[in-house]
């Protein structure tokens, strides 16, 4: 849901979106974006999840306050 706003506020550029979850199978994508494994306990995962991404939205649930 959240995805689907952000998206209709983006231009489109040409360029595909870069999208992280810890479930990468449940995600909905469009034709030129990428999927990509992250989960932020991992931090060496996380960023390398995130090389590459210039600009980040994030989306999260509110699981816990210290989590990141």
């Amino acid at each position: 849901m959240a995805l689907s706003k952000a998206l209709k506020l983006l231009p489109d550029g040409g360029q595909g979106l870069v999208l992280l979850a810890r479930t990468p199978e449940k995600v909905v994508t469009g034709p030129r974006d990428e999927v990509r494994p992250c989960d932020f306990a991992d931090p060496e995962g996380a960023t390398a999840a995130l090389r590459g991404v210039d600009t980040l939205l994030m989306v999260s649930a509110s699981e816990s306050a210290d989590r990141l």
